[in-house]
């Protein structure tokens, strides 16, 4: 019968066997699914946080291949370029690359062989479709008396089976093989089922880790093909006018007007009045997730950093009587949370009589002991935990502008007030956070708004927020990976961001609405998967909000149905995480 064993009880040892066989630390982690394939990043390994196995041997074998193969990779993997290449190619070129760091880690340690091979069952048939045949490429590389009848199969095994150890160690050799099995295959006219993950054994990872560089962004004023970047050219901002929201697309010959579409012309940017008024404090490019063909795109997303002006002649308090009163209740509240008290018996000085020692001294005057410096007092001592630093992560795109069907406030502006009222909150227990906001306009156009830093003040919104302008569209993900490199930097030891939205991921160069969920999905268990929490509170306006529970763990998001409880219910969403961390 098949049990359920948790990565947790395998992690001290695995990670003491890395660091006895390969002289390395590296951080096992686990991913937010069970059962998915291993995944490598930069000084971390993120394995399945559970598997189903008949016995705790099983399971541990499991997981210790899992992490030997990965170290392959780490220790002799040379990352490649993907751009160019199709599918196909980059599967062949995977298994390749496989076999080649295995085949070095036994060099390594002979006794390696036989738990690659026990992983492996010898194949029924010599078929000639695509999984059989780098099945039988994977087999016959670890088993030398396996021969094929597979003309491919026995072409790909020949050629390996045949390198010396010097060529095994050359980075470069998996390409060229790869390349050439892929063409061998192409040649007879096999397809590839690409509408579901390759896999040929459960413990090897999928692969990202080899091709960094997906499709790389453009540098500033040259396009794919060397000429001049249409970023040069004006834009055409259009509203879509059957969805009530306007976003904007680069295009020189676009008609003025076209079917449900109305077009007017402006230069690109130009109506970006909070990107106009703020400067510019970086810019990054941050890899998206492709689910179609289960990879990542590197370097696919453009984010430009802006830190807005203040404004002192917006400058506004718009904290309220009412509102200052719920901030100074949950400040009572969580301050009782906060803070540990413990009283020290029988001091000189103190806070109060210790009655105890009072009783103890009256006795033993009475006895003729005579104290001539009695301990009377109690010190009363406590501990403050102050420990997290929250991000708060706004979505600034157009729907923001959108106003409740019994109000004249638009979603954007009770954001902007429930924002102050946290941000009072923050201030007042002297907890770390920071407020930035976000919008995009094309994976070469996501601006991220630094709108308080952790260093800065809260006092800084009063002046800030004011200037908001909702515009674009809301590329989560991107928004979300950028996040997480603020608050990674920080030092407390709880690290939290909270994500703001009325909206599912979109934008205007994507047309499959699945795929910027999928793509923050996967920036939220990355970001979860390397110690970060995350928390979504998704206005929800329209009645239709299944994507929420899509990209955020259950517990993680909260639905709020009324807009006008904003403000309440993100304070006391605050309360709830601060006493989960407690």
């Amino acid at each position: 019968m098949a049990i359920q064993f948790q990565l947790k009880l395998f992690v001290p040892q695995l990670e003491l066997t890395i660091l006895a066989l390969f002289g390395r630390k590296i951080q096992l982690l686990p991913l937010g699914a069970p059962q998915s394939r291993p995944m490598i990043q930069e000084g971390s390994i993120s394995l399945p946080s559970s598997i189903s196995a008949e016995s705790y041997l099983q399971a541990k074998a499991y997981y210790f291949m899992c992490v030997i193969h990965a170290m392959g990779h780490i220790l002799y993997s040379t990352p490649m370029d993907a751009q160019g290449y199709k599918n196909r190619q980059l599967v062949m070129v995977s298994l390749i690359e496989d076999a080649r760091v295995e085949t070095l880690l036994i060099n390594q340690y002979p006794g390696l062989k036989q738990q690659f091979k026990s992983c492996f069952v010898k194949p029924n048939s010599d078929s000639n479709d695509f999984d059989s045949i780098a099945y039988g490429v994977a087999y016959g590389i670890l088993n030398s008396s396996y021969e094929s009848s597979n003309y491919i199969v026995s072409k790909a095994l020949n050629a390996f089976r045949s390198l010396s150890f010097n060529e095994l160690n050359d980075a470069g050799l998996s390409l060229r093989l790869g390349l050439q099995l892929a063409n061998d295959i192409g040649q007879m006219r096999i397809s590839m089922n690409e509408r579901t993950e390759f896999t040929i054994v459960d413990y090897r990872d999928d692969n990202q880790y080899l091709w960094q560089q997906v499709e790389p962004v453009l540098a500033e004023g040259t396009s794919s093909d060397g000429n001049e970047n249409i970023s040069d050219y004006d834009a055409r901002s259009f509203k879509e006018s059957f969805a009530e929201r306007e976003v904007s697309a680069l295009s020189e010959t676009a008609p003025n007007e076209e079917g449900n579409l109305v077009f007017k012309e402006v230069p690109e940017h130009s109506d970006n009045e909070l990107r106009n008024k703020a400067s510019t404090l970086a810019s990054l490019c941050y890899k998206e997730w492709d689910y179609k063909i289960a990879r990542f795109k590197e370097r696919w997303c453009s984010v430009d950093v802006f830190k807005p002006i203040d404004d002192q002649a917006k400058h506004t308090n718009l904290l309220d009587h009412l509102h200052a009163q719920l901030v100074f209740k949950l400040y009572k509240l969580i301050s009782s949370y906060q803070q540990n008290r413990w009283k020290q018996k029988a001091q000189k000085e103190g806070d109060e009589l210790d009655l105890e020692a009072v009783v103890n001294t009256l006795v033993d005057l009475r006895s003729g002991r005579i104290h001539s410096d009695p301990n009377l007092y109690l010190k009363i001592q406590s501990d403050h935990h102050q420990d997290i630093a929250l991000l708060v992560l706004l979505d600034l795109s157009e729907s923001m502008n959108q106003t409740y069907l019994d109000s004249e406030i638009s979603i954007l502006k009770n954001t902007e007030q429930s924002t102050l009222v946290l941000s009072s909150l923050l201030d007042k227990l002297d907890h770390s956070y920071a407020v930035h906001g976000f919008n995009s306009d094309g994976r070469h156009h996501i601006n991220y708004y630094e709108l308080k830093g952790f260093a800065e003040q809260g006092d800084v919104l009063s002046s800030r927020l004011p200037n908001l302008t909702a515009q674009y569209s809301t590329r989560l993900g991107a928004g979300v990976r950028h996040a997480y490199t603020e608050i990674a930097q920080r030092q407390e030891t709880h690290k939290l961001i909270l994500v703001i939205t009325d909206g599912k991921p979109s934008d205007i160069d994507v047309y499959d609405e699945n795929y910027l969920i999928e793509d923050a999905k996967v920036a939220v268990r990355e970001v979860e998967n390397k110690g970060i929490k995350t928390f979504c509170l998704a206005l929800d306006t329209d009645g239709e909000n299944d994507y929420t529970q899509q990209i955020f763990k259950p517990g993680h998001y909260g639905i709020l149905k009324d807009p006008n409880k904003l403000t309440d219910t993100l304070v006391n969403l605050y309360l709830k995480i601060f006493k989960a961390f407690m």
